[in-house]
Formats: C-alpha cells, structure tokens, sequence
C-alpha cells in the first residue's frame, strides 16, 4: 500500500505465508509502480522479510528496508486495518 495516496501497488493471495508469495507481489508492484527514487518498504519482522530472496529482489538501491519494532503492532496499523477490511468482505 502506498500509504500517501492508500493505493494498494502489489498485491499476491496465497495459502501460505511463504517467501515466494511475498516476492510474487513484491514483483507485481514492480510493474505497477515507477521506482526513480528509493522506495521505503515496512514490513513485520517475519522469517520471509529478511530472507536473501526477499532482499535480493528488493535491493538497497531501489528500496529502503523498514521493519516494525519487535513487539509493536502499531508500526502496520494501516495495512493491518485493511486486511481487516477483506477479511470482513
């Protein structure tokens, strides 16, 4: 989610929470979105957000890695509150 204009950029549903699901809409939001300048992606500290595939299709020249405190849900309340939303649908 692009939290400036709250446009969901990539997206990817799964059974899982595996890696290759994340890198499938890290991918997609590759496509929709034009990277001129660094990108700040936030994540949870999950075992597939500091993967080396993960971080190797978010490089560090395209994309600053930021993730929540441990223990904080509060960093992802945005994104959080829209899972909530297709949860609920």
């Amino acid at each position: 989610m692009d939290l400036y204009s709250r446009a969901i950029v990539g997206w990817h549903l799964s059974d899982s929470l595996s890696t290759a699901g994340v890198i499938k809409a890290i991918e997609n939001s590759k496509r929709n979105t034009v990277l001129d300048n660094p990108v700040i992606i936030h994540s949870d500290r999950g075992a597939q957000y500091v993967s080396k595939a993960y971080l190797e299709v978010t490089p560090a020249d395209k994309f600053i890695h930021s993730y929540s405190r441990k223990g904080n849900p509060w960093d992802n309340a945005v994104i959080e509150s829209f899972h909530s939303l297709i949860k609920r649908e």
